[in-house]
């Protein structure tokens, strides 16, 4: 692990940092392991963006023994610190224009006087480093190469007996991940968190009645087989997948191989994977 002076702190901090925003749903033993493991592998920056009392005590018994070896963001105000997310829509755009874009309002050109208003990111950098001031970028993936991202169509209901109602929904054992857990409880139905290679046979053995899913999910588990009706009037989101690389397996590879993963990845290998498992599987 390569690890660099921070800031004016005295401070020396890993060159990738662990974001603790996308486990906040995370139970203790999750957590536990979760931290040891990063502590391991040289990991020595926590950024406790969550708030939670509950996910702060996870976090405080993962690190009981071993708090003096890391350092933790906790987000209480500060100004010697620089903390950004890298996503072109914030990176890329002035603040008034990205708002807009957000909120779907029409976008104008700026002027050049606008324009000459707005310093450019690197010169936001030279003067932090002129500063001493230590930047920390929200990058996840920043150890990997990113090769595409896609998500599945609009998920939907699929049951082994029609749902017209929520009176039809209610009790009824729904196979999910566990971002729909609250939802499905709020409609009256029981989530059960299940791996998608276990779907079959639960349906089959009906350990449960039915599950969110998409149409690509249907056809390849052949899920058709035990469950025949699909509530798809009411949309329940979709699943965004990642494809990366080791970066280093990367750099190891023929310039050959680099070229014909390059012509496959970002957008182009984002449209590909988006219409075959998206919108193609709208014709299943």
């Amino acid at each position: 692990m390569i690890y660099r002076d921070f800031g004016k702190t005295g401070l020396r901090v890993s060159a990738i940092g662990m974001g603790c925003e996308y486990v906040w749903t995370a139970d203790e033993k999750q957590v536990y392991d979760l931290v040891r493991a990063a502590v391991e592998a040289g990991i020595n920056y926590f950024d406790l963006f969550v708030g939670t009392p509950a996910t702060r005590e996870y976090y405080g018994k993962a690190l009981k023994g071993i708090r003096d070896k890391v350092c933790l963001a906790g987000h209480l105000g500060c100004i010697d610190v620089l903390m950004f997310p890298v996503n072109p829509l914030f990176n890329l755009l002035p603040q008034d224009t990205a708002d807009a874009r957000m909120k779907g309002r029409e976008v104008k050109a700026m002027t050049e006087e606008e324009k000459a208003a707005y310093p450019s990111k690197q010169e936001l950098y030279e003067l932090c480093g002129k500063q001493g001031v230590p930047i920390v970028a929200m990058k996840p993936f920043a150890a990997n190469r990113l090769i595409a991202l896609y998500s599945t169509d609009t998920a939907f209901l699929l049951t082994k007996k029609p749902v017209r109602s929520l009176e039809d929904l209610k009790g009824m054992k729904i196979r999910c991940t566990s971002v729909y857990v609250n939802s499905l409880k709020a409609l009256g139905a029981v989530p059960v968190v299940l791996g998608m290679p276990d779907v079959y046979m639960s349906l089959q053995k009906s350990v449960i009645d039915g599950l969110i899913c998409d149409w690509e999910s249907v056809s390849g588990f052949r899920l058709y087989d035990e469950a025949k009706y699909a509530t798809t009037n009411v949309p329940l989101g979709m699943v965004t997948f990642c494809i990366a690389m080791n970066q280093r397996a990367y750099n190891k590879l023929p310039q050959e191989a680099q070229q014909a993963i390059d012509a496959n990845s970002g957008r182009a290998g984002s449209l590909w994977l988006a219409k075959r498992f998206s919108y193609d599987s709208r014709n299943l």
